[in-house]
């Protein structure tokens, strides 16, 4: 997952940042927890069935 651009001085300051990483970390458990939350998974008989 790309979170910022290290060729920017800027975002490159902010991943060095133990309380960015932090915040980012925090932020995309949050995403993920969220998106299965929210979203069924297929089982694996229903994958093979799409192929």
């Amino acid at each position: 997952m790309e979170t910022a651009f290290i060729s920017n001085p800027n975002e490159e300051e902010k991943l060095r940042s133990q309380s960015y990483q932090d915040k980012m970390a925090d932020a995309i458990t949050v995403g993920i927890k969220r998106y299965f939350a929210n979203n069924t998974v297929p089982t694996r008989t229903e994958l093979a069935q799409v192929e």
